[in-house]
């Protein structure tokens, strides 16, 4: 999807997520989602702002890593793991 953005013109990806997953594969992804999601912005020079839910219900649970992620693979912002909040920032982002 990221190059489908980025050859249409696009700068900026927002991807709202629901990732509840049985504990034992949220435990193996927990660290995992901004590391995947930066290499995609890195590869079509991308901007992506992230939001996910947190909690655990019906033995599913999602950390929720809202985050934003530069062009340049780099977490420059995110929120708290497991902790409600607003996440504030400025994305310069470029005309073509």
């Amino acid at each position: 999807m990221a190059k489908v953005i980025a050859d249409q013109g696009g700068t900026l990806v927002v991807c709202l997520a629901n990732n509840m997953m049985p504990r034992q594969r949220a435990e193996e992804y927990r660290d995992v989602h901004n590391m995947v999601r930066a290499e995609r912005c890195k590869e079509h020079s991308l901007w992506l702002v992230s939001s996910d839910i947190f909690g655990e219900r019906d033995r599913r649970v999602s950390w929720g890593p809202t985050a934003v992620i530069d062009p340049y693979d780099r977490v420059v912002a995110q929120l708290e793991l497991e902790k409600a909040g607003l996440l504030v920032f400025d994305i310069p982002i470029l005309r073509q």
